[in-house]
């Protein structure tokens, strides 16, 4: 049963236009463009930067064929440090217990970055880095946030690419983000660009 808002049925109500500055307009496009207007404003969005949670779930790519798209290019991505997913050559004593393993390469480190803060330990993709000067600084900083049981947000940029990872019944496409310089990865949105 339709309810009647100031006396006409839902049906009637939703129909009927309004006028807004001399255009009419009907009620229901109204109502569509400020949930729309409302649900893109969940996911914090900022200039520039794609968050994780918009290319991945659970650690994979979430539209295999959206991703492909950027394959070999440089994106610049926003998410969140997987801790216990860090991996780096002579590291132990910074990383203790949170020491995943030696990094990919001796000449690379890398770690994993997730959608959400809360999602589950190795819900998530990697980024592998070029083993550099900054490397510790940047290690010490996620373990003081990790040992507080604090999320660490981060901004980066690098080269994205792509490989089938087979499951039980099927392949989804995991992702790989490759970061030339600890430079490329900032713990704080820049402040040159603006927050939408």
């Amino acid at each position: 049963m339709w309810s009647k808002p100031y006396g006409y049925t839902t049906r009637q109500f939703l129909g009927k236009s309004v006028d807004i500055l001399n255009i009419k307009v009907d009620r229901f496009l109204i109502i569509i463009v400020i949930l729309s207007i409302y649900i893109s404003g969940c996911n914090e969005q900022y200039s520039g930067y794609i968050s994780a949670d918009s290319i991945s779930k659970n650690g994979f790519a979430r539209d295999a064929k959206f991703i492909d798209r950027f394959k070999g290019k440089e994106i610049k991505i926003w998410g969140y440090v997987d801790y216990p997913n860090i991996y780096a050559n002579g590291a132990d004593e910074i990383l203790g217990g949170w020491k995943g393993g030696n990094g990919p390469t001796p000449t690379t480190w890398r770690f994993n970055l997730k959608a959400n803060p809360d999602d589950e330990v190795g819900n998530s993709f990697e980024i592998e880095i070029c083993d550099e000067i900054g490397r510790d600084k940047l290690l010490k900083i996620f373990m003081v946030a990790a040992q507080a049981d604090k999320p660490t947000i981060v901004f980066l940029k690098g080269v994205l690419s792509t490989f089938d990872a087979p499951m039980n019944f099927t392949t989804s496409k995991g992702i790989k983000i490759k970061v030339n310089s600890t430079k490329n990865i900032l713990l704080r949105y820049p402040q040159s660009d603006t927050k939408r």
